[in-house]
């Protein structure tokens, strides 16, 4: 089954079309979809023939999840690293990158990474 439970549910429909099974309420009975998505669903296959893409707003991300994972483990490994090391380690490892700086910080922020320098403890003196 795939990851978006939308992409499953399109998929099951269109698998359903294609057997002859037309009416919304059998494919719903059998899928588990909902009778109105799948009213919707069987609407636009006997208009286009085929249920369309989900548009995705916004810029795509610079960062995969494979990369931000890689990210995650350079910081892990020392975290000591500056940004523009781990800068250079990722575009080593993936030639096609190129990424700054800032955008690796905005990702380090994205998953919950903060710099934090240690706190002063005063000097107990006995």
């Amino acid at each position: 089954m795939s990851s978006n439970p939308i992409k499953a549910n399109r998929s099951a429909v269109n698998f359903l079309w294609k057997q002859n099974i037309r009416t919304p309420k059998e494919i719903s009975s059998k899928t588990g979809v909902p009778l109105r998505t799948c009213q919707r669903y069987v609407a636009l296959l006997k208009k286009n023939k085929k249920i369309p893409e989900i548009r995705r707003s916004g810029r795509p991300r610079k960062l995969s999840s494979e990369k931000r994972r890689q990210l995650g483990m350079i910081v892990k490994s020392n975290h000591y690293t500056t940004t523009t090391e781990m800068k250079t380690i990722l575009e080593e490892k993936y030639q096609d990158l190129e990424v700054s700086e800032r955008t690796i910080r905005r990702e380090l922020s994205n998953l919950d990474y903060v710099a934090a320098l240690p706190r002063k403890v005063p000097l107990l003196t006995q």
